[in-house]
């Protein structure tokens, strides 16, 4: 069952931004894997390369970016939150690094970028949040130079698959979080194939393990499965299951999917 309520009066006793903050330093903390290094494997930056970053939030990417194509290069990222990108900013000039930024939604991104063209642009975890997602596609096949080359990557089916079950004992799962997880098979490989000329796909799997109850509380509330009016039930019903388990293990499956101009 889904719950078709919507996700901004369910989800999230925070702002979006300290929520992505919550699961970014979830991820840090208690994953086996590091998916940057999956990320920048795929998209095969060089030196003096020109990479656009969209939906770039705090720079998670983006810095990494910055460091690979060097001064030589180009880093920019665009996203909707500008304290995001001022936070990215700060992060940029503590490790040293130049990176450009522009406060700008997936819709605008022709009269926002202009007449500037990419080596590379990356889109993680934040194309399904464009309103008009083919229309995007498009944009972005149009900022990329020749042979350019798109990476994006989101969640797929099977994408915490063990704390959806586990929230599923006390509440529907929202819409939101199905939606999230269907988008990139259903709707981005379609029209990526549809747009350019070779299309290639590759799955990153990753263990979050939450050590306590507390833990894996504040990642669900910071998530597209919290429901608050479930909020006291899946409370108890984590509690109970650490004391019975110790520890609580659910897995990251996400799909990426590298586009050639």
């Amino acid at each position: 069952m889904v719950n078709r309520g919507p996700w901004s009066i369910q989800m999230r006793l925070t702002s979006p931004e300290t929520a992505l903050g919550i699961r970014i330093d979830a991820h840090r903390r208690f994953s086996k894997r590091e998916i940057n290094d999956w990320i920048l494997a795929r998209i095969s930056l060089e030196k003096g390369d020109k990479v656009l970053d969209i939906g770039c939030g705090n720079g998670k990417q983006l810095i990494p970016f910055a460091k690979t194509v060097g001064s030589s290069g180009l880093a920019y990222g665009i996203d909707v939150s500008q304290s995001l990108l001022d936070e990215a900013l700060v992060v940029a000039k503590h490790d040293r690094v130049n990176i450009q930024v522009k406060r700008c939604g997936m819709e605008q991104i022709r009269p926002c970028l202009g007449s500037m063209t990419f080596d590379a642009i990356s889109s993680c975890f934040s194309l399904y949040y464009s309103k008009g997602v083919s229309q995007t596609i498009t944009d972005i096949s149009n900022l990329l130079a020749d042979k350019g080359r798109l990476f994006v990557c989101g969640p797929m089916r099977g994408n915490n698959a063990e704390l959806a079950h586990l929230h599923q004992e006390v509440s529907d799962l929202p819409e939101d979080f199905v939606t999230h997880t269907e988008f990139m098979e259903n709707h981005a490989l379609p029209l990526l194939r549809h747009e350019f000329r070779k299309v290639e796909t590759s799955i990153f799997r990753n263990s979050i393990v939450f050590p306590d109850p507390e833990s894996l509380l504040t990642y669900w509330r910071s998530y597209t499965l919290f429901v608050a009016s479930a909020r006291t039930q899946f409370d108890d019903l984590v509690k109970r299951r650490f004391s019975e388990d110790g520890s609580f293990v659910t897995n990251k499956v996400v799909l990426g999917i590298l586009a050639l101009k």
